[in-house]
């Protein structure tokens, strides 16, 4: 009787030092349908083995069979964890509402020593990000040209329903502008370049926002720019002039006058074509004559003087003044202007190879005697020619006729 009662004392104290396996963790956990980052789900305590191994099964097995992973924490301690792999698969709501992942706690050291837990990863649907304005908002930016690149205007608030991040995006002006940018990810509007050279009172923002998978907008921003730079006015209403081709170097053609907020604007013109810049000067404001003007050079004949004002911000409306060049009737030149010929008495035909020039193209030239020594009328000219022929008999034997004769000759053209 002695021994069985020592040996029921054993049983009994090697029984209250068995222990069963237990597991720790969330039962319930939501996840963002198209969740875009990788994340930790839950965190897994196994305890009361020897040597504690977890496993996991998920169900349903279709769409994410292993975005879901059962990775070691410490082994030694029996902690693990749930991680959620976005590159593996996508959460859509449509496709499978709820995950559940069976848990399983095993002591190597004795299979039949196991714990199981059920994880239920519910995915909720994605909802749109909000403008915390609506669709319609207004601003408004003080001391508008002392702005400089980089500097913060404004901030565009929204939020998203399921805390994912939100991106900006600003996809035009109205009037266009390069000026204004959106930062991607903290909606702060700022400078892209010094706004003295915005040359608006008013310019219309357009702005989307995403969470990676929705997009809402635009959101229209009427921002007022105060003390704006203002754009330069040509005031100047005369817009044409004639000149006559003989007009005098560094006559005054006109005036510009124009108005502007900054001091110091500047006037400048160019020319079409270009090759008629070379014919005009500006004196601060006025336009003058620089070079002859040509009515034959038919491509100078009308050309255009293109007048801006520019305040080193903003550039006003182009002026367009036209200048036309008038024809004035303009004398031939007749060359050479001293000729010695010698001929032979007789019947004188002569040719003397005249070389006349006309500035005016087209204009008939006439040739006429108008001086003539001695004065005795023994010759004449053909006027289209410019021949010189005897009229008489040329005999300087008897001395009635001279051995010289001087001819003044004239060339007009009409």
């Amino acid at each position: 009787m002695v021994e069985l009662f020592r040996l029921w004392t054993f049983i009994m104290v090697a029984h209250l030092f068995v222990h069963t396996a237990e597991i720790t963790t969330t039962n319930v956990v939501t996840l963002n349908e198209n969740k875009r980052t990788d994340v930790k789900v839950a965190d897994v305590q196994c305890t009361d083995g020897t040597n504690m191994v977890l496993t996991g099964t998920i169900s349903p097995t279709s769409f994410c069979t292993f975005c879901f992973v059962v990775e070691p924490t410490d082994v030694g301690t029996g902690a693990y964890k749930v991680n959620f792999y976005p590159s593996v698969a996508d959460l859509t709501f449509s496709q499978v509402p709820e995950y559940d992942i069976t848990l399983t706690c095993t002591d190597l050291a004795n299979s039949s020593n196991v714990a199981t837990e059920v994880l239920e990863i519910r995915i909720t649907p994605n909802s749109a990000p909000i403008f915390a304005d609506g669709l319609t908002h207004q601003e408004a930016i003080s001391g508008t040209k002392d702005k400089v690149a980089g500097d913060t205007l404004f901030r565009v608030s929204a939020s998203d329903p399921n805390s994912d991040e939100i991106f900006y995006t600003l996809t035009r002006t109205d009037p266009a502008s390069d000026n204004f940018q959106i930062g991607l990810t903290d909606g702060m509007v700022s400078a892209v370049n010094d706004l003295n050279t915005q040359c608006t009172q008013e310019i219309d923002l357009y702005i989307t926002i995403t969470d990676g998978n929705i997009e809402v907008g635009p959101q229209v921003i009427d921002v007022t720019l105060q003390d704006s730079n203002e754009v330069p006015v040509i005031d100047t209403t005369d817009d044409r002039i004639s000149l006559a081709e003989d007009t005098v170097l560094d006559t005054s053609i006109v005036t510009i006058a124009f108005t502007d907020d900054t001091a110091g604007a500047a006037l400048t013109f160019t020319t079409v074509p270009v090759a008629a810049e070379d014919l005009f000067t500006l004196d601060v404001d006025e336009l003058k004559l620089a070079s002859a003007l040509d009515y034959e050079d038919t491509s100078l004949r009308r050309p255009l003087v293109l007048f801006t004002v520019e305040d080193g911000g903003c550039t006003s409306s182009t002026f367009t003044y036209t200048v036309s060049v008038t024809n004035v009737n303009e004398a031939p030149v007749i060359g050479p202007e001293d000729n010695v010929l010698d001929v032979y008495e007789g019947d004188i035909q002569l040719d003397p190879e005249w070389t006349t020039t006309d500035p005016d193209f087209g204009d008939d030239l006439t040739y006429s005697i108008t001086a003539s020594t001695p004065t005795a009328a023994n010759f004449d000219i053909d006027p289209r020619s410019g021949i010189i022929s005897s009229i008489v008999e040329y005999d300087v034997d008897q001395g009635a006729m001279t051995a010289t004769v001087t001819l003044t000759i004239e060339v007009g053209g009409h």
